[in-house]
């Protein structure tokens, strides 16, 4: 009766995490990275192929970090379900699930190790909820809807069974999945002190000092060492960006944001009141405190219960958020995010089953947690629906969030025919971090609106560029300025300027429009070859608007 009740709990946590982000599969895509992993990687858009994983294998720079697994699932989607934006989340989505069933087995072996309680059914149940703790809890939503952070999942999917593996003594399958581990992300460089954490607490006490077994590490230590070597490349010497110094953030300043971090991580998790995607900031409130002393209560309780396995559960927390913790590069800013906390919050469900007696009422409480968390998770799973959504609901918890504004005030200008509101956001946001891809979306937007004083105010924010068009490798400012110049009636400047923008190197947007204002600079300033040179190919172009708006002009 408890093996089938041991399985069917098992379906059920699969089926009620699978449920929540099912309806991702309708989900559109985040700007922030998932297209440049996915659709705008030009070794993943075609699908698997020995050419493409050798050039995920190869091109340790790309995207800043070096994840060639996590490449080649995404490769995967594409040749076996055609890709799209919808089979990257329910893949997502699968993989949460799958791992929330194996967490499930792991807590129900820790229940019976350190309990005693067997396949009892409380303990059953009890590991079940704890499970569901996790994988319903809002904090995993930016792991799971958000398409680029697969990496989270295939990492800790290949620890967990790597674990379990080794301390099983199935040291031969332990490496594997570690070498598996650290080829889906380099924060899996903290795989051999998890390895050893787990083998200390499942020694017999007597055998816990034998450390001239260490050997057995060593291998473990040269693929963490070789990824690390990997993760410190890839980040300081991004391709296609300017390199990045990892020690320009001071240490202090980083073990401040560290520290920040845990707190609010650990607050979080019991009182999820402002979950949200991309945290420039850490807010202690009173909700903030709340949630800290109830973990603190839970740690109590659980030191009472089991002194050494509470413990060990605090040091697999923060040993599992040490590679991403921020200490080690100048990614401080980033200290905070819920995504890092994918695995290490594994840990608290553990603390859970240890610290919960097997009662009605413990069993009872937990299942209410389960609903509140997914009842919480679920607007917060709606709002990764597309760019806007997402960080409209950051805007709502962090106003000042220079991130946050761009990218609302770029879909208000672009597709919401809301632009004078989206030209003062991306002007908060410029003000609060000037990026130069904020400068790219602001100029732009001024020149689609080009008010009175616009033009101005382009020329002014853009002097840089105008001075050296070679600083502008995408073709934005560069265009803005030829549409503030031909506004001023600098109609030869205008022409030159968009002519750069057109043949910027790395121009990702269409380049019809900045074709037509370059025709109609050319014809302003009297340069009828020029002129027709550019309309000609637009009078014959496949998209009936374009042809008919190019033949207007040559009659």
């Amino acid at each position: 009766m408890s093996k089938a009740c041991k399985w069917l709990a098992a379906a059920g946590v699969f089926a009620l995490t699978l449920a929540l982000y099912l309806r991702t599969g309708e989900f559109a895509y985040l700007r922030l990275d998932d297209w440049g992993y996915t659709a705008g990687c030009p070794f993943a858009v075609s699908g698997l192929s020995l050419a493409n994983i050798a050039q995920a294998f190869s091109r340790v720079t790309y995207g800043g970090i070096w994840m060639p697994l996590t490449f080649a699932t995404y490769m995967a989607d594409v040749t076996l379900f055609g890709g799209g934006w919808g089979v990257h989340h329910l893949g997502n989505a699968f993989l949460h699930a799958l791992n929330a069933s194996i967490l499930f087995f792991a807590l129900l072996h820790l229940a019976r190790r350190e309990e005693g309680y067997c396949n009892a059914v409380p303990a059953i149940l009890l590991a079940a909820l704890a499970t569901l703790f996790w994988s319903l809890h809002p904090m995993r939503v930016e792991a799971v809807a958000w398409i680029a952070s697969r990496k989270e999942e295939l990492w800790t999917l290949f620890t967990l069974l790597g674990l379990m593996a080794w301390s099983s003594r199935k040291k031969a399958i332990g490496f594997l999945c570690c070498v598996l581990a650290c080829l889906s992300k380099p924060t899996a460089v903290c795989f051999p002190l998890l390895a050893f954490l787990i083998e200390m607490r499942t020694r017999p006490p007597q055998r816990r000092i034998a450390f001239l077994s260490l050997a057995k590490y060593v291998p473990l230590c040269i693929v963490s060492g070789m990824t690390g070597l990997a993760a410190i490349a890839s980040q300081a010497h991004p391709e296609g960006m300017a390199a990045i110094e990892l020690g320009s953030i001071p240490l202090t300043v980083r073990l401040v944001r560290f520290l920040s971090a845990i707190a609010m991580h650990l607050s979080q998790t019991f009182l999820p009141c402002a979950v949200h995607f991309d945290y420039l900031s850490n807010t202690f409130d009173a909700t903030a405190i709340a949630g800290l002393a109830l973990c603190a209560v839970l740690f109590a309780f659980a030191v009472r219960k089991n002194r050494a396995m509470a413990s060990y559960a605090a040091a697999f927390f923060l040993v599992a958020l040490l590679p991403v913790s921020g200490l080690f590069g100048a990614f401080g800013e980033h200290a905070r995010a819920d995504r890092f906390t994918y695995l290490p919050a594994m840990a608290i469900s553990a603390l859970l089953v240890v610290a919960l007696p097997r009662r009605k009422s413990a069993i009872a409480a937990m299942a209410v947690a389960c609903a509140a968390c997914a009842a919480i998770a679920w607007p917060v799973v709606s709002s990764y629906r597309n760019d806007y959504t997402a960080f409209a609901r950051t805007l709502e918890f962090e106003p000042e969030n220079w991130r946050a504004l761009r990218h609302v005030g770029s879909e208000y200008c672009a597709r919401l025919s809301r632009m004078d509101e989206g030209i003062a956001l991306l002007e908060k946001s410029y003000a609060i971090s000037p990026r130069s891809e904020t400068l790219e979306v602001l100029a732009y937007s001024l020149s689609c609106r080009m008010a009175p004083n616009d033009a101005r105010r382009i020329a002014r924010l853009c002097s840089d560029y105008s001075a050296n068009p070679s600083l502008d490798r995408r073709g934005m400012i560069l265009e803005s300025l030829g549409v503030a110049a031909l506004a001023a009636g600098e109609y030869k400047a205008a022409a030159m300027l968009l002519r750069l923008s057109i043949a910027a190197p790395e121009r990702f947007y269409a380049d019809t429009e900045a074709k037509f204002r370059l025709a109609d600079a050319l014809k302003k300033a009297g340069d009828r070859d020029g002129f027709l040179s550019v309309v000609r190919p637009l009078a014959v172009s496949g998209e009936p608007e374009v042809r008919r708006r190019a033949l207007s002009l040559v009659q």
